[in-house]
């Protein structure tokens, strides 16, 4: 079999730094926001026993704040980008909760979604700057947009160690939309550039029949192939050029340039 290498370059994100001072004012602006508690809609649908607080329509602007005082003046993610993301989840009638004490229930996450109950639970825990709150959110949409089946886009194959080191125990098919979701949570804009045009992005991502292949021996053996030196594929993606400050759906489709390839 002839493996073939992915044809993303991912934009990595940068966690801030957890000092102190920062540390102070985001935990304690956390609390403010309202009373957690053990015994909410999401504890008694997910049997989950952390506590938890539903964060309704009326708290996003004091939550949009709290992220605005913890982020650093250069950042890759845009306000507007973090408000679409907060904006669908209402419009698609999906509960947002902040969690905490989750390690302490022996459960280690940052976001994680649940899709029957349409609920996106974030830990509270981690220090959420407008970059990370919108990878995450990012990648919890993403599993949305799945819905239990991948959207066989190709994936960066740099996120494979971290997801196979911390995912093993899933099955082939629940790895890969975990690569798919790693690999997007990092692209700006890519929730709403899948929301506009759907048909586009698929035309971009979509992985050939050969990388398929390729990522479905990578989810069954949990490890990365040896790739060969003609293994590289005919175009690659930069994905913070691609889509940094660009929603697809305002061009023009006919002919749309990008790196190493155009699209007709």
């Amino acid at each position: 079999m002839e493996f073939i290498r992915s044809s993303i370059i991912n934009c990595d994100s940068k966690l801030i730094k957890q000092d102190f001072e920062t540390s102070k004012i985001y935990y304690g602006s956390i609390n403010k926001l309202g009373n957690f508690s053990k015994k909410t809609i999401l504890n008694k649908l997910t049997n989950e026993k952390f506590r938890n607080l539903n964060i309704p329509l009326k708290l996003i602007d004091r939550f949009i704040d709290i992220s605005k005082k913890v982020t650093p003046n250069k950042k890759l993610r845009t306000l507007k980008e973090l408000r679409y993301l907060l904006n669908l989840l209402y419009e698609q009638k999906i509960k947002l909760f902040l969690g905490i004490d989750i390690q302490k229930h022996n459960q280690n996450f940052a976001g994680r979604a649940y899709l029957n109950q349409r609920f996106i639970v974030l830990n509270a825990e981690e220090i959420f700057d407008i970059d990370y709150l919108c990878a995450i959110l990012t990648h919890e949409l993403i599993h949305f947009l799945q819905n239990d089946r991948p959207l066989y886009f190709d994936i960066d194959d740099s996120v494979v160690p971290f997801v196979m080191e911390h995912y093993n125990h899933l099955d082939s098919f629940d790895l890969q939309q975990e690569l798919e979701a790693f690999t997007y949570q990092n692209c700006p804009n890519f929730i709403e550039n899948f929301n506009k045009n759907e048909f586009l992005l698929k035309e971009m991502f979509y992985a050939s029949n050969q990388r398929k292949s390729t990522i479905t021996w990578i989810t069954l053996n949990k490890k990365l192939p040896n790739y060969s030196q003609s293994s590289k594929p005919l175009y690659q993606y930069d994905l913070k050029k691609v889509l940094d400050n660009l929603i697809i759906s305002d061009l023009r489709p006919k002919k749309i340039h990008f790196p190493n390839r155009l699209m007709r």
